[in-house]
């Protein structure tokens, strides 16, 4: 028994001072190489270490600006930050929301993709990743359905956060992607939403731990 009780000891030991190499769940691919990608504390040779992995990823966003229109001429986009009021182009069911601007706050959280992966292509769920950030952002297929308002730039975020700040004008003749009755005005005629997408690429950075 003594023999027994001496040998597990010096095993322990062993596996403290050099531990056996594993790969954390996820890591299937093996750790990432450089110290931009990957940070171990501490360092050298410890029985317990935290390693931290930086994971990227990529998704496009569609965002969408709602005009609601009203018993009279005007159409309403209520937002955070909101709402703004513009008039009517055409009339019937052919009437749309003239082109005017709107600024407002996203939380681009809400937008980020269900997974994502780290230099060696190992990917891992969102619920795992830490510090999830906006790294850059940048306008899709301007001039369908939106178009900036300050031109030449892409979309505003926060470094460091996931908020986002998007002016864009929208309204005609600018393209709607939806139109969808909700209602009837006191003189019978149908009432209407119009939506209008607000397309855009949003890459993400964090880290997983392990």
């Amino acid at each position: 028994m003594r023999k027994w009780g001496v040998g597990l000891l010096l095993l322990a030991l062993i596996l403290a001072l050099f531990p056996v190499p594993s790969y954390a769940t996820g890591f299937n691919q093996g750790y990432p190489e450089g110290v931009l990608d990957i940070d171990v504390t501490p360092q050298g040779l410890a029985p317990m270490q935290t390693v931290k992995v930086k994971v990227r990823g990529e998704k496009e966003a569609r965002p969408k600006v709602v005009w609601v229109q009203s018993d009279g001429p005007e159409w309403t986009a209520t937002y955070t930050g909101g709402p703004k009021t513009t008039l009517t182009n055409g009339s019937g069911d052919s009437a749309v929301p003239k082109k005017e601007r709107t600024d407002f706050i996203l939380d681009m959280r809400d937008y980020a993709p269900e997974s994502m992966k780290d230099q060696r292509e190992n990917a891992f769920p969102i619920s795992e990743i830490k510090n999830l950030e906006i790294s850059d952002m940048a306008w899709k297929a301007v001039g369908d359905t939106y178009t900036p308002a300050v031109a030449g730039g892409n979309p505003e975020f926060q470094a460091g956060t996931m908020t986002a700040n998007i002016k864009v004008y929208t309204g005609y003749p600018l393209n709607y992607n939806l139109k969808t009755k909700f209602g009837t005005r006191a003189d019978g005629a149908n009432k209407y939403t119009a939506e209008y997408y607000i397309p855009m690429d949003v890459k993400y950075e964090g880290y997983v731990c392990s």
